[in-house]
C-alpha cells in the first residue's frame, strides 16, 4: 500500500534537496533552449509530469511564468510550480 500523503520528512527533502534542485535547473536550461512557445512548452511539462494536458487556468497561470527576460530562469519557475503540485507528488 502506498500512502497518499508525504511524511514531513519527504516533502521536506523534495522541496529543498540538491538532487531534485539540480534536476530542474539541468531541464529548465534545455527546455527554455527550445523552439515552440509557451503553449508547447506548457503541454510538454504537464503531460511529461501529470500525464495530462494542462486546463484554462493553469495555461494561464504558465503563461505568466513564462514571461520575463530571462527564459531559463522562467522555465524553472515553471518546473518548481508543476513539482509542488500535490497531483505531481502523489504521482511520484
Amino acid at each position: 500500500e502506498r500512502p497518499s500523503v508525504a511524511t514531513t520528512l519527504q516533502a521536506l527533502a523534495l522541496t529543498n534537496g540538491e538532487v531534485l534542485s539540480k534536476l530542474i535547473k539541468d531541464g529548465a536550461a534545455a527546455l527554455a533552449g527550445e523552439a515552440g512557445g509557451q503553449q508547447r512548452l506548457a503541454k510538454r511539462v504537464f503531460r511529461a509530469a501529470l500525464g495530462r494536458s494542462p486546463n484554462q487556468a493553469e495555461s494561464a497561470m504558465l503563461a505568466e511564468l513564462i514571461r520575463g527576460d530571462n527564459a531559463a530562469e522562467s522555465v524553472e519557475d515553471v518546473l518548481w510550480a508543476v513539482t509542488m503540485l500535490p497531483e505531481f507528488q502523489l504521482i511520484y
